[in-house]
């Protein structure tokens, strides 16, 4: 015997049974309800719409650009907080000598004109996250 649970759109949840559901309620099977929630727990967000059954379907979260912009200049501000740790005397290897600790320093100093120049004004691409500056290889990300 399949069991059943309800799910109600302008509540944006489920019910276990009919008698509490709102009217716009749908009847899914338990295994739907299970999809559901493991698409939304990996990050999807349930359609608003419903499907020819009343069921709704996960889709990918829609971010304004706006909402973008905002989320790559939170992961800017970030990674410009992480080459300032650079800048301390203990960054770095053991065995770096003051020239290794020199490079890496004007290393960095390049790849923070890189960030404060990571913007609409300068990169067309911007806010797409698949063009983000990268941290130089030839320098030790530092630990959080």
């Amino acid at each position: 015997m399949d069991e059943y649970c309800f799910y109600s759109k302008s509540a944006k949840g489920f019910f276990d049974s009919n008698l509490y559901a709102p009217e716009d309620s749908v009847k899914i099977t338990a295994q739907e309800r299970s999809e559901l929630l493991a698409s939304e727990s990996s990050g999807l967000v349930l359609h608003i719409e419903f499907d020819n059954r009343g069921v709704t379907t996960p889709i990918e979260p829609i971010i304004t650009k706006d909402e973008l912009k905002e989320i790559e200049w939170r992961w800017r501000n970030y990674e410009l907080g992480l080459t300032d740790r650079v800048f301390t005397r203990d960054f770095g290897p053991n065995e770096w000598s003051e020239a290794d600790r020199d490079t890496a320093q004007n290393t960095i100093m390049a790849h923070r004109r890189n960030l404060k120049d990571w913007s609409e004004k300068t990169h067309p691409e911007f806010p797409n996250s698949e063009h983000r500056p990268v941290w130089p290889e030839s320098v030790p990300r530092p630990a959080v």
